[in-house]
């Protein structure tokens, strides 16, 4: 999924860096959601980009993700996105996204980090497959920015 977030978020002070970075996890659940009361309390959390009047949110239904997102997402050399973490890790952070923010599905290929030999010591690196997937045109995201 792909999120916009602020690379300057830990500086108080500074303006925002904004940047759409993309991360990888797994969809817990599904849900609607209507908020109902005064969308001027976040106005500072939303991505105005997105929501140009935030008014507009308040009686409207959205539907929402609950994702695990994993982290340690990392690019090889190639650009291809790996990390340590298959199907079932729940070592990442929980995060809620609108439906739409979610670009794909994605695929997890387990493959050893050798060209030996495999045994029961052999490591092993979980590369995030996903359609269309084009080698360095994706930005890993960092979790501490969510």
């Amino acid at each position: 999924m792909d999120i916009e977030v602020d690379r300057k978020k830990a500086r108080r002070n500074a303006p925002k860096d904004l940047q759409v970075q993309s991360y990888f996890g797994e969809a817990i659940m599904y849900f609607a959601h209507e908020y109902k009361g005064n969308a001027n309390r976040f106005t500072g959390r939303l991505n105005n980009a997105k929501f140009n009047n935030l008014n507009s949110l308040v009686g409207e239904k959205h539907i929402l993700c609950l994702i695990d997102i994993l982290n340690g997402v990392e690019l090889n050399g190639a650009g291809c996105p790996y990390g340590p973490y298959g199907i079932g890790h729940t070592g990442g952070r929980r995060y809620v996204v609108e439906a739409e923010a979610i670009t794909c599905h994605a695929g997890i290929l387990k493959m050893p980090m050798t060209t030996s030999i495999i045994t029961e010591n052999t490591t092993y690196r979980n590369y995030y497959i996903y359609p269309k997937m084009i080698p360095k045109s994706t930005i890993a995201g960092d979790i501490g920015l969510l």
